[in-house]
């Protein structure tokens, strides 16, 4: 309610500021020269909304007839100048409306893209706090794009292969894993692509200092609203010693 009171007595300022102008100037101005009045009601329409533009078109309206249209000093004016009013009035309904469209236009966009740096900001925590979390854990953790290909790999994995990670992404990390190992590696992701389901392979991967490890790489496919692929998520876990111990262990038990 203050706001909008606000706004008409804004408007009935503006229009007193144009009247002043317009007054001051008039034995030097021709009669259909009233942008004063015209700036009066865009500037009331653009800052303050539609009934502000409204107040600002009557009050001016009412001034010309008064003050400027023949005979000065009466509401009835002559023929001419009911033509020079109609005038006014269709300009000023235009100005009005545009400067409103304009407006909305703009609060429209800037809310947009408020709201598009919002999620922006949001991705980007949201994305840090994945990457804090993947690099917490003991595994090799790595993501891939729907088509399979590598986009990111973990720390853990960077150390363990002492390989940049621009030198891993896409099919790279491939060559860290054992030659008799990559046929069964490339033939198990191919399937778990064109299937969508879960990887899971045992295979043998190069440490940086040219140890070759036994891990488990397992992947989840991650699916949007739609039921469609948008990410691949997976790790690496090092079972080295699990596997070493087993043979021992069945030995033990038999």
């Amino acid at each position: 309610m203050k706001s909008h009171l606000r706004g008409q007595v804004a408007a009935l300022l503006l229009v007193l500021a144009g009247f002043l102008a317009t007054y001051t100037l008039w034995p030097h101005m021709k009669p259909t020269e009233l942008g004063f009045f015209y700036l009066a009601i865009a500037f009331s329409s653009w800052f303050f909304g539609r009934a502000a533009g409204i107040t600002a078109t009557v009050t001016s309206i009412l001034l010309i007839t008064y003050f400027f249209v023949a005979p000065r000093g009466s509401l009835n004016p002559e023929p001419e100048g009911w033509i020079l009013l109609a005038v006014f009035f269709t300009v000023s309904l235009f100005l009005s409306s545009a400067s409103i469209s304009r407006r909305n236009a703009l609060d429209l966009a800037s809310n947009e893209a408020r709201r598009l740096r919002s999620v922006q900001q949001e991705l980007a925590l949201s994305e840090l706090r994945w990457r804090t979390l993947a690099e917490s854990l003991p595994n090799l953790v790595f993501t891939c794009r729907p088509d399979g290909a590598c986009d990111y790999i973990s720390a853990q994995w960077r150390d363990y292969t002492g390989i940049p990670e621009f030198k891993q992404v896409g099919y790279k990390w491939l060559n860290a894993i054992h030659s008799d190992d990559r046929d069964l590696v490339c033939q198990r992701w191919d399937n778990a692509i064109e299937a969508s389901h879960i990887y899971d392979c045992d295979c043998r991967m190069r440490r940086f200092d040219g140890t070759y490890r036994w891990f488990k790489i397992r992947a989840l496919p991650i699916r949007d609203v739609d039921g469609n692929v948008s990410r691949w998520v997976g790790t690496c876990t090092d079972i080295h010693d699990v596997n070493r111990a087993s043979p021992r262990l069945r030995t033990t038990a038999s």
